[in-house]
């Protein structure tokens, strides 16, 4: 089953027990605004170095319809960032490329280190059952469903350090380390400026628990726990050098993502997801 037609079943899921609830007397509404300081990051694993979550924070707005005392269904809007920081070390890697008079080389490349920037954010919208319990002015309360991610912005920078070029021509046997202007020496550090990332909408679950404290009649203050994690992989792959040689110019290189990258046939990382947990802060007014 596809995580497309999961999404959609949770959604007629959650319709059909709204239109259930219409026998639980009078509505009751709360719209609410929160924000959220979070481990957010995109979850995958580096099979030649390591990856960590930046600093990250979500904001968002929902509507909560109590189909009793204890049962609500939510809908809700969230702008989530899940930037994430990937380094490499001690690497390296080759190309086969063709030169301007058509003699076959390899272009081999290696370095003492490669970070790579990753800024991503989404455009979430939440779907949740939510239950709570009794109290005069405090209750405790759980949170699940589905949530769709729509991706907004994603970008990412690379850097290089200590980097050395070189060509290797079998016809010749012959292996250089030089001229500059044919993309072969020491080219020391090196670093490529922002390029779009092109990552796919994502498909959560999601979970919070929390207390629910009363504000007078209409008013409530949520302090919870949360964390949500991505069903599907987001990312494109390939089997791009993760520093491309340019024809057109030979000394300026192509950083690849390392998402579509390979070295020696094996991928750097493996599928990517989206994944987030923190502490969420939420204000609810009721009518």
């Amino acid at each position: 089953m596809t995580t497309t037609y999961s999404f959609r079943i949770g959604v007629l899921l959650l319709l059909c027990v709204l239109t259930f609830s219409q026998s639980y007397g009078q509505q009751r509404h709360e719209l609410s605004a929160h924000v959220s300081g979070v481990f957010a990051s995109l979850q995958y694993k580096v099979h030649q170095g390591k990856r960590s979550g930046d600093d990250n924070m979500g904001v968002g707005l929902a509507y909560a319809y109590f189909l009793n005392e204890y049962w609500s269904l939510g809908l809700g809007l969230e702008y989530q960032t899940y930037n994430t920081r990937m380094l490499l070390q001690n690497f390296e890697g080759s190309q086969a490329v063709t030169d301007s008079e058509g003699d076959a080389f390899e272009f081999r490349y290696r370095s003492s280190g490669y970070k790579e920037q990753q800024e991503v954010s989404y455009l979430n919208i939440p779907l949740t059952v939510s239950y709570q319990t009794k109290g005069q002015y405090t209750r405790f309360y759980a949170s699940a469903g589905v949530q769709l991610g729509l991706a907004l912005a994603s970008e990412y920078q690379s850097s290089i350090s200590k980097l050395r070029t070189g060509g290797y021509y079998p016809e010749w046997n012959a292996f250089l380390e030089a001229p500059k202007f044919m993309g072969f020496g020491n080219f020391g550090d090196q670093q490529s400026a922002a390029a779009d990332l092109e990552l796919d909408n994502s498909y959560s679950l999601l979970a919070e628990v929390g207390i629910k404290q009363l504000i007078g009649n209409k008013s409530a203050i949520y302090l919870g726990v949360f964390i949500t994690y991505g069903l599907n992989t987001i990312n494109t792959t390939g089997d791009a050098s993760l520093v491309e040689y340019s024809l057109a110019n030979p000394g300026e290189f192509l950083y690849n993502p390392v998402f579509n990258s390979t070295s020696n046939s094996q991928r750097y990382t493996d599928d990517v997801r989206t994944f987030a947990t923190g502490v969420k802060l939420r204000y609810g007014f009721g009518w």
